[in-house]
């Protein structure tokens, strides 16, 4: 098996005064390829998380969720909500209609997908060592101790580059629709389980500038502990 080349990808934050790095594992220059042997394992994968992107996000088909996620789900905002885990399937279904409230025309365009194999035998005992989830040997975060952390219970993950645009025409929150067009782009880092389905997202993300403004308090400054979305 070939084995995936590491590379640093740049928080994609547009935040003054704060940035953040993460170790990917797998890069692909083409929009779906499978990083090492390609396999039907791992081409279903990748065509679950551009699924994911294209269908849930872009069309609100949050029905869909029920056949791609883990009930279980854990959602990491590695940016905006750092320590704060949206938790559960069903909590990803009120996020998303509520982000499409806000963004009636979203539309994610997946620019790039890379499937990664599961972390070894040998990384999840490092990692089980340390007491939580870290990064493995080839740069992916590792599983944690409720999600994937017995051998073979992860089946890869699938990082994927995309962009986002739409106009805010609803409200955040509180915070009242500008009516702006906004523009953002992302990489996430997806994890499936044993049944293929989403068990956990990490996100690394810009935010619209409406969005931004709701998590720093229209302050511009660092994002708000405790801000839901």
């Amino acid at each position: 098996m070939i084995r995936c080349p590491m590379r640093q990808m740049r928080s994609l934050s547009q935040r003054d005064g704060h940035s953040a790095t993460t170790s990917a594992a797998c890069t692909s220059s083409a929009q779906s390829t499978a990083c090492g042997d390609a396999s039907s394992g791992s081409e279903a994968l990748v065509r679950a998380a551009t699924q994911y992107y294209q269908d849930v996000w872009s069309r609100g088909k949050v029905t869909l969720l029920n056949e791609l996620m883990s009930e279980e789900h854990e959602q990491h905002d590695m940016i905006w909500q750092p320590g704060r885990v949206g938790s559960g399937r069903r909590a990803m279904k009120r996020g998303v209609l509520a982000y499409r409230a806000a963004y009636p025309d979203l539309v994610f365009a997946v620019l790039a997908a890379s499937f990664c194999p599961p972390p070894t035998a040998q990384q999840q005992q490092q990692q089980q060592q340390q007491g939580g989830a870290g990064v493995g040997d080839d740069g992916a975060p590792a599983p944690s101790a409720g999600v994937g952390a017995a051998a073979g219970a992860s089946r890869g993950s699938v990082f994927v580059r995309w962009r986002a645009t739409g106009t805010n025409l609803g409200p955040i929150r509180e915070q009242a629709p500008t009516g702006a067009r906004v523009d953002f782009e992302g990489v996430a880092h997806l994890e499936f389980d044993h049944d293929g389905k989403i068990a956990r997202s990490f996100i690394f993300r810009q935010a619209p500038a409406d969005e931004a403004r709701y998590f720093t308090g229209g302050a511009g400054g660092q994002p708000v502990a405790g801000k839901p979305t």
